[in-house]
Protein backbone atom coordinates (compact mmCIF):
# COMPACT_ATOMS: atom_id res chain seq x y z
CA UNK A 1 0.00 0.00 0.00
CA UNK A 2 2.84 2.41 0.81
CA UNK A 3 4.64 1.77 -2.47
CA UNK A 4 1.39 2.16 -4.41
CA UNK A 5 0.75 5.53 -2.77
CA UNK A 6 4.35 6.52 -3.46
CA UNK A 7 3.86 5.83 -7.16
CA UNK A 8 0.79 8.07 -7.15
CA UNK A 9 3.03 10.91 -6.00
CA UNK A 10 6.17 10.06 -7.99
CA UNK A 11 5.33 7.87 -11.03
CA UNK A 12 8.81 8.53 -12.45
CA UNK A 13 10.59 6.74 -9.56
CA UNK A 14 11.62 3.44 -11.16
CA UNK A 15 12.88 2.03 -7.88
CA UNK A 16 9.35 2.40 -6.48
CA UNK A 17 8.02 0.07 -9.20
CA UNK A 18 10.69 -2.50 -8.36
CA UNK A 19 9.91 -2.32 -4.64
CA UNK A 20 6.18 -2.66 -5.29
CA UNK A 21 6.76 -5.67 -7.53
CA UNK A 22 8.88 -7.29 -4.80
CA UNK A 23 6.08 -6.80 -2.26
CA UNK A 24 3.57 -8.32 -4.68
CA UNK A 25 5.88 -11.31 -5.22
CA UNK A 26 6.04 -11.85 -1.47
CA UNK A 27 2.23 -11.99 -1.55
CA UNK A 28 2.45 -14.45 -4.49
CA UNK A 29 0.58 -11.99 -6.71
CA UNK A 30 2.80 -12.72 -9.69
CA UNK A 31 0.53 -11.42 -12.43
CA UNK A 32 0.16 -8.10 -10.56
CA UNK A 33 3.94 -7.95 -10.12
CA UNK A 34 4.38 -8.46 -13.86
CA UNK A 35 1.92 -5.67 -14.63
CA UNK A 36 3.81 -3.25 -12.36
CA UNK A 37 7.15 -4.11 -13.95
CA UNK A 38 5.67 -3.75 -17.44
CA UNK A 39 4.60 -0.23 -16.47
CA UNK A 40 8.15 0.50 -15.32
CA UNK A 41 9.67 -0.98 -18.51
CA UNK A 42 7.39 1.24 -20.59
CA UNK A 43 9.11 4.27 -19.00
CA UNK A 44 12.51 3.15 -20.27
CA UNK A 45 14.08 6.12 -22.11
CA UNK A 46 14.72 5.82 -25.83
CA UNK A 47 18.13 7.53 -25.53
CA UNK A 48 20.06 7.02 -22.30
CA UNK A 49 22.95 9.18 -23.48
CA UNK A 50 20.77 12.27 -23.33
CA UNK A 51 20.16 11.82 -19.61
CA UNK A 52 22.07 13.47 -16.79
CA UNK A 53 23.05 10.07 -15.30
CA UNK A 54 22.95 7.55 -18.16
CA UNK A 55 24.69 4.79 -16.17
CA UNK A 56 22.28 5.11 -13.24
CA UNK A 57 19.30 5.05 -15.59
CA UNK A 58 20.63 1.94 -17.35
CA UNK A 59 21.20 0.27 -14.00
CA UNK A 60 17.62 0.96 -12.89
CA UNK A 61 16.20 -0.24 -16.22
CA UNK A 62 18.30 -3.39 -16.00
CA UNK A 63 16.93 -4.00 -12.50
CA UNK A 64 13.38 -3.78 -13.84
CA UNK A 65 14.14 -6.35 -16.56
CA UNK A 66 15.93 -8.62 -14.09
CA UNK A 67 12.92 -8.68 -11.76
CA UNK A 68 10.59 -9.09 -14.71
CA UNK A 69 12.61 -12.10 -15.86
CA UNK A 70 12.35 -13.66 -12.41
CA UNK A 71 8.57 -13.10 -12.29
CA UNK A 72 8.17 -14.65 -15.74
CA UNK A 73 10.26 -17.65 -14.71
CA UNK A 74 7.88 -18.25 -11.81
CA UNK A 75 4.95 -17.84 -14.19
CA UNK A 76 6.44 -20.67 -16.32
CA UNK A 77 7.00 -18.44 -19.36
CA UNK A 78 10.63 -19.24 -20.16
CA UNK A 79 10.83 -17.55 -23.57
CA UNK A 80 9.52 -14.24 -22.20
CA UNK A 81 11.78 -14.60 -19.14
CA UNK A 82 14.84 -15.17 -21.32
CA UNK A 83 14.04 -12.08 -23.41
CA UNK A 84 13.75 -9.94 -20.26
CA UNK A 85 16.99 -11.25 -18.76
CA UNK A 86 18.93 -10.76 -21.98
CA UNK A 87 17.55 -7.21 -22.21
CA UNK A 88 18.76 -6.62 -18.64
CA UNK A 89 22.27 -7.68 -19.66
CA UNK A 90 22.15 -5.46 -22.74
CA UNK A 91 21.36 -2.51 -20.48
CA UNK A 92 23.97 -3.43 -17.86
CA UNK A 93 26.37 -6.32 -18.64
CA UNK A 94 27.48 -6.24 -14.98
CA UNK A 95 24.01 -7.14 -13.65
CA UNK A 96 25.10 -10.44 -12.07
CA UNK A 97 21.66 -11.36 -10.76
CA UNK A 98 20.33 -11.29 -14.31
CA UNK A 99 23.24 -13.52 -15.38
CA UNK A 100 22.57 -15.97 -12.54
CA UNK A 101 18.88 -16.15 -13.35
CA UNK A 102 19.67 -16.63 -17.04
CA UNK A 103 22.07 -19.49 -16.23
CA UNK A 104 19.40 -21.18 -14.09
CA UNK A 105 16.80 -20.72 -16.82
CA UNK A 106 19.04 -22.17 -19.53
CA UNK A 107 20.01 -25.11 -17.32
CA UNK A 108 16.35 -25.85 -16.65
CA UNK A 109 15.69 -25.88 -20.39
CA UNK A 110 18.44 -28.43 -21.03
CA UNK A 111 20.84 -25.95 -22.64
CA UNK A 112 24.03 -26.63 -20.63
CA UNK A 113 26.43 -25.03 -23.12
CA UNK A 114 24.62 -21.68 -22.99
CA UNK A 115 24.25 -21.96 -19.21
CA UNK A 116 28.00 -22.55 -18.98
CA UNK A 117 28.68 -19.37 -20.98
CA UNK A 118 26.59 -17.37 -18.51
CA UNK A 119 28.39 -18.93 -15.54
CA UNK A 120 31.77 -18.18 -17.10
CA UNK A 121 30.81 -14.51 -17.36
CA UNK A 122 29.89 -14.52 -13.67
CA UNK A 123 33.20 -16.19 -12.77
CA UNK A 124 35.15 -13.33 -14.34
CA UNK A 125 33.75 -11.02 -11.67
CA UNK A 126 32.90 -13.27 -8.69
CA UNK A 127 34.81 -16.57 -8.87
CA UNK A 128 34.12 -19.16 -6.20
CA UNK A 129 34.71 -22.89 -5.73
CA UNK A 130 30.97 -23.60 -5.79
CA UNK A 131 30.62 -21.69 -9.05
CA UNK A 132 33.52 -23.58 -10.66
CA UNK A 133 32.02 -26.93 -9.61
CA UNK A 134 28.72 -25.82 -11.14
CA UNK A 135 30.56 -24.87 -14.33
CA UNK A 136 32.24 -28.28 -14.39
CA UNK A 137 28.83 -30.00 -14.21
CA UNK A 138 27.44 -27.91 -17.06
CA UNK A 139 30.58 -28.56 -19.14
CA UNK A 140 30.21 -32.33 -18.66
CA UNK A 141 26.54 -32.14 -19.67
CA UNK A 142 27.55 -30.15 -22.76
CA UNK A 143 30.06 -32.85 -23.77
CA UNK A 144 33.14 -30.75 -23.00
CA UNK A 145 35.25 -32.95 -20.69
CA UNK A 146 38.40 -30.81 -21.00
CA UNK A 147 36.50 -27.71 -19.82
CA UNK A 148 34.93 -29.77 -17.01
CA UNK A 149 38.37 -30.86 -15.80
CA UNK A 150 39.71 -27.30 -16.03
CA UNK A 151 36.86 -25.86 -13.98
CA UNK A 152 37.17 -28.66 -11.43
CA UNK A 153 40.86 -27.88 -10.99
CA UNK A 154 40.02 -24.19 -10.59
CA UNK A 155 37.63 -25.07 -7.77
CA UNK A 156 40.15 -27.36 -6.08
CA UNK A 157 42.87 -24.71 -6.26
CA UNK A 158 40.69 -22.26 -4.33
CA UNK A 159 39.99 -24.57 -1.36
CA UNK A 160 42.54 -27.42 -1.26
CA UNK A 161 41.91 -28.47 2.37
CA UNK A 162 38.11 -28.40 2.41
CA UNK A 163 36.36 -31.73 3.16
CA UNK A 164 34.07 -31.11 0.19
CA UNK A 165 37.04 -30.71 -2.15
CA UNK A 166 38.85 -33.70 -0.67
CA UNK A 167 35.68 -35.73 -1.27
CA UNK A 168 35.51 -34.56 -4.86
CA UNK A 169 39.15 -35.40 -5.46
CA UNK A 170 38.66 -38.80 -3.85
CA UNK A 171 35.65 -39.50 -6.09
CA UNK A 172 37.68 -38.59 -9.17
CA UNK A 173 40.50 -40.88 -8.00
CA UNK A 174 38.05 -43.71 -7.31
CA UNK A 175 36.41 -43.35 -10.72
CA UNK A 176 39.89 -43.60 -12.26
CA UNK A 177 40.48 -46.75 -10.14
CA UNK A 178 43.22 -45.04 -8.12
CA UNK A 179 41.83 -46.62 -4.97
CA UNK A 180 44.85 -46.06 -2.70
CA UNK A 181 44.76 -42.34 -3.49
CA UNK A 182 40.98 -42.24 -2.96
CA UNK A 183 41.31 -43.96 0.40
CA UNK A 184 43.95 -41.50 1.61
CA UNK A 185 41.80 -38.53 0.55
CA UNK A 186 38.66 -39.92 2.20
CA UNK A 187 40.66 -40.54 5.39
CA UNK A 188 41.91 -36.92 5.40
CA UNK A 189 38.36 -35.69 4.83
CA UNK A 190 37.01 -37.87 7.65
CA UNK A 191 39.70 -36.56 10.00
CA UNK A 192 38.76 -32.96 9.16
CA UNK A 193 35.01 -33.53 9.52
CA UNK A 194 34.35 -36.57 11.73
CA UNK A 195 30.62 -35.79 11.96
CA UNK A 196 29.92 -36.10 8.24
CA UNK A 197 28.21 -39.44 7.60
CA UNK A 198 28.77 -39.55 3.86
CA UNK A 199 32.54 -39.29 4.21
CA UNK A 200 32.73 -42.29 6.54
CA UNK A 201 30.43 -44.28 4.28
CA UNK A 202 32.71 -43.63 1.31
CA UNK A 203 35.77 -44.37 3.45
CA UNK A 204 34.39 -47.81 4.32
CA UNK A 205 33.54 -48.57 0.69
CA UNK A 206 37.02 -47.48 -0.37
CA UNK A 207 38.51 -49.85 2.21
CA UNK A 208 36.37 -52.65 0.81
CA UNK A 209 37.57 -51.94 -2.73
CA UNK A 210 41.14 -52.46 -1.51
CA UNK A 211 40.25 -55.68 0.30
CA UNK A 212 40.76 -54.17 3.76
CA UNK A 213 37.70 -55.89 5.15
CA UNK A 214 38.57 -55.58 8.85
CA UNK A 215 39.17 -51.84 8.49
CA UNK A 216 35.88 -51.53 6.61
CA UNK A 217 34.09 -53.52 9.31
CA UNK A 218 35.46 -51.17 11.97
CA UNK A 219 34.42 -48.11 9.93
CA UNK A 220 30.85 -49.34 9.41
CA UNK A 221 30.60 -50.41 13.06
CA UNK A 222 31.61 -46.94 14.26
CA UNK A 223 29.14 -45.39 11.86
CA UNK A 224 26.32 -47.60 13.13
CA UNK A 225 27.21 -46.80 16.74
CA UNK A 226 26.66 -43.13 15.93
CA UNK A 227 23.71 -43.63 13.58
CA UNK A 228 21.87 -46.88 14.44
CA UNK A 229 19.32 -46.32 11.66
CA UNK A 230 21.84 -45.89 8.86
CA UNK A 231 20.64 -48.70 6.59
CA UNK A 232 23.54 -48.34 4.13
CA UNK A 233 26.13 -48.96 6.84
CA UNK A 234 23.97 -51.71 8.33
CA UNK A 235 23.75 -53.58 5.00
CA UNK A 236 27.47 -53.26 4.33
CA UNK A 237 28.36 -54.54 7.80
CA UNK A 238 25.83 -57.38 7.56
CA UNK A 239 27.25 -58.41 4.18
CA UNK A 240 30.77 -58.46 5.66
CA UNK A 241 29.62 -60.79 8.44
CA UNK A 242 27.77 -62.98 5.93
CA UNK A 243 30.78 -63.32 3.65
CA UNK A 244 32.98 -64.16 6.64
CA UNK A 245 30.58 -66.93 7.72
CA UNK A 246 29.43 -65.05 10.83
CA UNK A 247 25.78 -65.78 10.10
CA UNK A 248 24.40 -65.07 13.57
CA UNK A 249 25.80 -61.53 13.46
CA UNK A 250 24.62 -61.06 9.86
CA UNK A 251 21.13 -62.32 10.75
CA UNK A 252 20.82 -59.85 13.62
CA UNK A 253 21.81 -56.93 11.39
CA UNK A 254 19.62 -57.95 8.47
CA UNK A 255 16.69 -58.35 10.88
CA UNK A 256 17.32 -54.76 12.02
CA UNK A 257 17.24 -53.76 8.38
CA UNK A 258 13.83 -55.40 7.92
CA UNK A 259 12.55 -53.49 10.96
CA UNK A 260 13.88 -50.18 9.60
CA UNK A 261 12.67 -50.74 6.03
CA UNK A 262 9.81 -53.26 6.24
CA UNK A 263 8.74 -52.66 2.63
CA UNK A 264 12.15 -53.52 1.16
CA UNK A 265 12.13 -56.78 -0.80
CA UNK A 266 15.93 -56.79 -0.74
CA UNK A 267 15.99 -56.57 3.07
CA UNK A 268 13.69 -59.61 3.43
CA UNK A 269 15.65 -61.53 0.78
CA UNK A 270 18.95 -60.81 2.54
CA UNK A 271 17.51 -61.98 5.84
CA UNK A 272 16.22 -65.13 4.16
CA UNK A 273 19.66 -65.91 2.68
CA UNK A 274 21.22 -65.69 6.12
CA UNK A 275 18.55 -67.81 7.80
CA UNK A 276 19.01 -70.45 5.09
CA UNK A 277 22.74 -70.59 5.83
CA UNK A 278 21.90 -71.11 9.52
CA UNK A 279 19.65 -74.08 8.63
CA UNK A 280 16.48 -72.21 9.64
CA UNK A 281 14.78 -73.11 6.38
CA UNK A 282 11.15 -72.53 7.38
CA UNK A 283 11.98 -68.96 8.45
CA UNK A 284 14.05 -68.47 5.29
CA UNK A 285 11.13 -69.57 3.11
CA UNK A 286 8.85 -67.10 4.90
CA UNK A 287 11.36 -64.29 4.31
CA UNK A 288 11.70 -65.09 0.61
CA UNK A 289 7.92 -65.31 0.20
CA UNK A 290 7.56 -61.94 1.89
CA UNK A 291 10.21 -60.51 -0.46
CA UNK A 292 8.26 -61.80 -3.45
CA UNK A 293 5.04 -60.26 -2.15
CA UNK A 294 6.85 -56.92 -2.19
CA UNK A 295 8.66 -57.50 -5.49
CA UNK A 296 7.20 -60.39 -7.52
CA UNK A 297 9.86 -59.94 -10.21
CA UNK A 298 12.90 -60.31 -7.93
CA UNK A 299 15.10 -63.00 -9.55
CA UNK A 300 17.24 -63.35 -6.40
CA UNK A 301 14.22 -64.02 -4.19
CA UNK A 302 12.79 -66.53 -6.71
CA UNK A 303 16.09 -68.41 -6.95
CA UNK A 304 16.68 -68.47 -3.20
CA UNK A 305 13.11 -69.52 -2.44
CA UNK A 306 13.41 -72.43 -4.90
CA UNK A 307 16.68 -73.58 -3.32
CA UNK A 308 15.33 -73.24 0.21
CA UNK A 309 12.26 -75.32 -0.67
CA UNK A 310 14.48 -77.98 -2.26
CA UNK A 311 16.60 -78.14 0.89
CA UNK A 312 13.49 -78.23 3.06
CA UNK A 313 12.11 -81.16 1.04
CA UNK A 314 15.38 -83.06 1.46
CA UNK A 315 15.46 -82.68 5.24
CA UNK A 316 11.72 -83.27 5.86
CA UNK A 317 10.87 -87.01 5.98
CA UNK A 318 7.83 -88.04 3.94
CA UNK A 319 4.76 -89.30 5.78
CA UNK A 320 3.97 -93.02 5.13
CA UNK A 321 0.68 -92.19 3.44
CA UNK A 322 2.44 -89.76 1.14
CA UNK A 323 5.34 -92.01 0.15
CA UNK A 324 6.43 -91.46 -3.42
CA UNK A 325 9.31 -92.69 -5.56
CA UNK A 326 12.45 -90.66 -5.01
CA UNK A 327 12.81 -87.80 -7.46
CA UNK A 328 15.39 -87.94 -10.21
CA UNK A 329 18.76 -86.52 -9.26
CA UNK A 330 19.23 -82.92 -10.28
CA UNK A 331 22.39 -80.93 -10.41
CA UNK A 332 23.07 -77.95 -8.17
CA UNK A 333 20.45 -78.84 -5.54
CA UNK A 334 23.08 -78.04 -2.92
CA UNK A 335 23.83 -74.58 -4.28
CA UNK A 336 24.08 -72.07 -1.49
CA UNK A 337 21.56 -69.23 -1.45
CA UNK A 338 22.90 -66.16 -3.16
CA UNK A 339 24.65 -63.80 -0.75
CA UNK A 340 22.91 -60.60 0.18
CA UNK A 341 22.99 -57.82 -2.38
CA UNK A 342 24.76 -55.02 -0.52
CA UNK A 343 25.64 -52.42 -3.16
CA UNK A 344 28.97 -50.69 -2.88
CA UNK A 345 27.75 -47.46 -4.48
Amino acid sequence: AAFTKGLDYEPHRIKMYVNLSSALMELERREDAEAVLRRAAAREPADFSALKDPYGARYEAAGVQTNLGMVLMELQRPADAEAALRRALELDPKMLQAERNLAALLEGQGRPGEALAALERIAKREPSPALYFQMAERAREAGRPAAADRHTQQALAMMPDSPAVLNHRATLASNAERHEEALALYQRSADLDPDQTGIHMRLGISQLQLGRTEEARATFTRLLDREPENTQALNQLAALHFNAGRFAEAQELFRRGVTLVPNSAEAHSNLGSTLAQMGRLQEAVASFEHALELDPDSPVAHTNLTRALQKLTEVTPAKPSESKPPPAKRQNTETRPQPPAAPLH
